[in-house]
């Protein structure tokens, strides 16, 4: 039997599932998981870098490892062809300098969102992981982009593979008990931190009170904190703040909110957004960093954050859609169709083969 390529895929951002990264994580795990028992690369080893919570789960052929209170100090052991750093975030490491280091990068938000010297020295930590790496990949294009931008590559290539988004449309659904019978409602999902800019939608809210506003996320931030203040003080009575949502309440406001709102300052790509676009809903998104190139032709976008302009958007937004119900909601399912888990991973296991020095399979008919 020929040897495999060995890869480790580090996956330490599970331990937090509240955030991005961390749904990512679980994804990517699950689907990379699939295709391994389904015998899709049987010329890998693959080995899961793993909180220790979340050894299970991710199928058989798939080896899980414990991530050790150690190893935020010392390299991780073994021998690995190819070490794929999911996010570009991890403090964990190779042991082995034989390992290709495939970086991962989502953003580079906290250029903008931290203080200069904060935001030099993580950069600089970023440019030393650049600087081991064999190969970089962005979660988009605006984020290769500002990689090219604010990195030294060297000559390294950075190549394009989107995040997977699940098709949230077929998903088991829960209706929240929160949720009043018999109003529409618009919704929002995200972790509440200054750069999802939620709180334009408290002023939108007053100018639309023919609609609740339902805005989920964790409140236990000092801006959900802020966000919850304002609603009691200003009274604004069609606006919900239910906090935390689960899995299933979140597919079911998805499935039947009249739309998505999704102000964002910074998302290096915007995985909620394609969410409520799989179930064919309109979004109404901010014009910032990657969510044009995400959102595509099924978006309505914020050109300003003035009420009465974001007002105007909405409502134009939502004629359109009643308009050509069919047209719209078609437009929106297959934007979120560039996006699937299946392909991503597919893809990365073509790098993962590349990269050890095996045959690479043939691609797809319809796939990038």
């Amino acid at each position: 039997m020929p040897p495999k390529g060995r890869v480790l895929v580090d996956l330490g951002k599970l331990s937090n599932l509240e955030v991005g990264l961390g749904e990512v994580s679980r994804r990517f795990g699950e689907e990379l998981g699939r295709q391994l028992d389904a015998g899709a690369a049987a010329d890998l080893a693959v080995d899961l870098l793993v909180p220790p919570a979340f050894h299970r789960g991710f199928g058989r052929e798939a080896r899980t490892r414990k991530i050790q209170a150690h190893h935020r100090l010392l390299p991780v052991g073994g021998e690995y062809d190819i070490w794929h750093e999911l996010h570009q975030d991890s403090s964990l490491r190779p042991a082995s300098k034989r390992s290709r280091l495939l970086l991962t990068i989502h953003d580079l938000n906290f250029l903008y969102e931290k203080e200069p010297a904060k935001a030099r020295r993580r950069l600089q930590k970023i440019q030393e992981k650049v600087d081991r790496a064999t190969l970089v990949i962005a979660i988009s294009q605006f984020t290769a982009n500002e990689v090219r931008a604010h990195l030294h590559l060297k000559g390294r290539p950075v190549e394009v593979i989107p995040n997977g988004v699940p098709d949230v449309s077929s998903a088991p659904s829960l209706r929240p008990a929160f949720l009043p019978e018999g109003r529409p409602f618009l919704f929002t999902v995200c972790h509440l931190t200054a750069k999802k800019n939620v709180h334009v939608l408290l002023d939108l809210a007053r100018l639309v009170p023919d609609r609740l506003f339902v805005l989920a996320g964790d409140r236990d931030t000092p801006y959900g904190r802020m966000l919850a203040g304002r609603v009691e003080d200003e009274r604004i009575a069609n606006v919900l703040l239910p906090g935390k949502v689960s899995d299933e309440e979140k597919s079911w406001l998805h499935q039947n909110a009249e739309g998505f709102l999704f102000p964002s300052l910074f998302e290096g790509f915007g995985l909620p957004v394609v969410e409520a676009m799989s179930c064919g809903k309109p979004v109404f998104a901010s014009r910032c960093t990657a969510l044009p190139e995400v959102a595509g032709d099924g978006g309505f976008f914020f050109e300003t954050f003035d009420p009465a302009g974001m007002e105007r958007t909405l409502r134009e937004g939502l004629a359109a859609f009643r308009a050509d119900p069919d047209g719209c909601a078609g437009r929106a399912r297959r934007n979120a169709g560039r996006f699937r888990w299946d392909t991503t991973v597919r893809r990365y296991l073509d790098l993962y083969r590349r990269l050890a020095g095996l045959p690479v399979a043939i691609a797809r008919t319809g796939e990038a």
